[in-house]
C-alpha cells in the first residue's frame, strides 16, 4: 500500500479505469503506482494527473462512440476490434516510440514496439534512425484516425507500412480485448448469436481476429508484410531488397497485388 495507491481507492477508480484516464496501459499504470520513477515522465505526468483531477466522469468513456457508430457493418471489423486495434496503435506511438525519442525509455529502436515484433533483419535497414521512428510514430496515429472514422486502411492504395503496422497489431489487440475487459466495456460486443439467422450468417464475431488476417493478406495491396513477423523467413531478405524501409512510406500507384 503506498500514498498513489490510496488516493486511487478514494476515488473509487480501478487500475484499469485510471489506466484507460491516463492513456497508458495498464502494466504502466501498475509500474507507475508501485515506484513513480519506473516509468517515463510522460506517463509519470498522464498518471499523477489522473488522482488530481477526481472521480471519473462519464465522458470518459466517449472515445468509443465513433467506433460503436463507424463499425456497425457485419461483414467486417467489429466495434470491439477496430478500437482494441486503434488503442495498440497510439500506444505504439505515445508510449513507445515517443518515449524513446524523447529518452525516457533506455535500449535501442529494435526493442520498442511494434519493431520488436519484426525480423532483426528488418530493423538493421534503419538501426536507430530517429527520423524514420518519428515517422512511424506519426503513421500510427493516422492509423487509429480512420479506424475511428470506420475506414480500413488496407483497402486504400497505401503505403507499405500501413499493413505492416496494422497486421503487427492483430495478436497485441486480441490480448488488449482479453486481458482488459473493462477497457472496452462501454462497446457493445459482438458474439455468435444463438439463432442460425440468415441475416448473421458470416457475421464477424469479435473472436474472429483470423478474419481480420485474412482480408489484410486478401484485400490489401501488399502481402510482403507477413514475412517480416517470423524470425528468419527465407523470403524476408528478398523482400528488404524490392522494399526497403526508407520507401515504405511512399504510396503506391496501384492496387494489385504485389508478388515476388
Amino acid at each position: 500500500m503506498n500514498e498513489r495507491y490510496e488516493r486511487r481507492e478514494a476515488l473509487g477508480i480501478t487500475q484499469v479505469e485510471a489506466a484507460n484516464r491516463a492513456s497508458v496501459s495498464l502494466a504502466t499504470w501498475r509500474r507507475w503506482e508501485a515506484d513513480p520513477e519506473s516509468v517515463g515522465v510522460k506517463s509519470r505526468n498522464a498518471c499523477n494527473s489522473v488522482l488530481d483531477k477526481g472521480p471519473v466522469k462519464s465522458e470518459d468513456s466517449a472515445w468509443t462512440i465513433p467506433f460503436v457508430e463507424n463499425w456497425a457493418e457485419p461483414f467486417s471489423l467489429t466495434p470491439r476490434q477496430a478500437a482494441a486495434i486503434s488503442v495498440v496503435l497510439n500506444g505504439w506511438s505515445d508510449l513507445d516510440i515517443k518515449e524513446w525519442l524523447a529518452g525516457h525509455i533506455q535500449g535501442p529502436l529494435h526493442e520498442q514496439a511494434p519493431f520488436c515484433y519484426w525480423d532483426l533483419r528488418v530493423m538493421m535497414r534503419v538501426n536507430d534512425n530517429r527520423a524514420w521512428a518519428a515517422l512511424v510514430a506519426e503513421r500510427c496515429e493516422q492509423l487509429s484516425d480512420e479506424l475511428e472514422k470506420g475506414r480500413r486502411p488496407w483497402l486504400d492504395r497505401g503505403p507499405f507500412i500501413n499493413e505492416l503496422l496494422i497486421g503487427t497489431s492483430i495478436q497485441e489487440a486480441k490480448e488488449s480485448l482479453d486481458d482488459l475487459p473493462e477497457l472496452f466495456e462501454d462497446i457493445p460486443a459482438r458474439k455468435l448469436s444463438d439463432q442460425d439467422d440468415d441475416e448473421e450468417a458470416g457475421a464477424w464475431t469479435d473472436e474472429d481476429w483470423d478474419l481480420v488476417e485474412s482480408e489484410l493478406l486478401e484485400r490489401g495491396c501488399w502481402e510482403q508484410w507477413e514475412f517480416f513477423l517470423y524470425r528468419d523467413h527465407p523470403l524476408t531478405p528478398h523482400a528488404l531488397e524490392t522494399i526497403h524501409p526508407y520507401t515504405w512510406f511512399d504510396i503506391r500507384p496501384f492496387s494489385a497485388h504485389e508478388t515476388l
